[in-house]
């Protein structure tokens, strides 16, 4: 409920220069009285007047009415084919991660406590390795334009280590049931993730699975349109190569990424991690 009033007063307050990425739940305000270590300056509480509001009437008093849930009607339930299991699509995610860090050229000041925290949250999620994702968390943080503090990225970032430890904890993750989610840690949406991040249109072209609706159905509109030119036969050589040779660049240069990082990987688990076969990664493999 918390969030959802704070997420609705900054969208109502964006006019005004309202800042969405100070609305997340984990984030600790400077103590007044203390020094900022960034600027040396003296943190300032203001006090613009006395009211105190109880939550349930903010709540009623500005959010849209709730609508019930519909509910579900009774059948057998649909076949879902997951595109991706949990290792590959944690490990997808980071590669989106790095290359979007590569389009801005690693200039990513004002998200990098964000970038790192992913980093590291998703690292653990992959490795089930809290030292082996916090050092890789830290090389990535080495390779910005203006990294951030080790002491301070490390202080930074912490919360994301407790909430992968959390979905190991059966307590924490009844708990988290309860409340609607599919267990505790993260549960992030791709569209939270774009909106932390300020993703672009444009930026989204170029990632894997850090991508909004729009992204999604363009993409479907381009295998629809490929797939009836095929159909057709009106698909020139020249097209369809020059597709496949993006595809394939596109893979070459995630795999250079999980070797970079799992130097000792068996073929077996470079595969799955990129989604393809290991007969597609040999042939990838050759062309390093």
């Amino acid at each position: 409920m918390w969030q959802a009033i704070q997420g609705y007063f900054c969208k109502q307050l964006d006019y005004v220069g309202a800042d969405k990425k100070s609305i997340d739940a984990t984030r600790v305000f400077r103590i007044a009285g203390s020094i900022n270590s960034k600027n040396g300056q003296e943190v300032v509480s203001q006090y613009r007047h006395d009211y105190r509001y109880a939550l349930r009437d903010l709540q009623e008093e500005y959010l849209p009415e709730l609508v019930p849930r519909q509910p579900k009607k009774p059948g057998r339930k649909p076949k879902i084919v997951y595109l991706h299991n949990i290792r590959s699509l944690h490990y997808a995610r980071l590669l989106d991660l790095v290359r979007l860090a590569d389009l801005r050229e690693y200039d990513i000041k004002g998200y990098r406590e964000l970038f790192c925290f992913l980093y590291r949250y998703w690292g653990c999620c992959l490795t089930e390795n809290t030292e082996d994702s916090l050092q890789q968390m830290l090389e990535f943080n080495s390779e910005l334009k203006e990294p951030l503090p080790e002491k301070e990225v490390i202080r930074a970032t912490k919360s994301a280590e407790k909430a992968w430890l959390a979905k190991s904890d059966t307590k924490a993750n009844e708990e988290a049931i309860k409340l609607g989610y599919p267990g505790a840690g993260y549960n992030l949406k791709n569209s939270k993730i774009i909106e932390w991040l300020d993703i672009t249109k444009e930026e989204q072209i170029h990632l894997q699975t850090i991508i909004d609706g729009n992204e999604k159905r363009r993409r479907k509109r381009e295998r629809d349109k490929l797939a009836k030119r095929k159909e057709r036969g009106s698909t020139s050589r020249e097209k369809y190569l020059e597709t496949q040779s993006e595809i394939t660049k596109d893979k070459l240069w995630q795999l250079k990424k999980v070797i970079e990082k799992y130097p000792n990987a068996k073929q077996k688990e470079l595969a799955a991690m990129l989604g393809i076969s290991d007969r597609h990664l040999r042939r990838l493999k050759s062309q390093i």
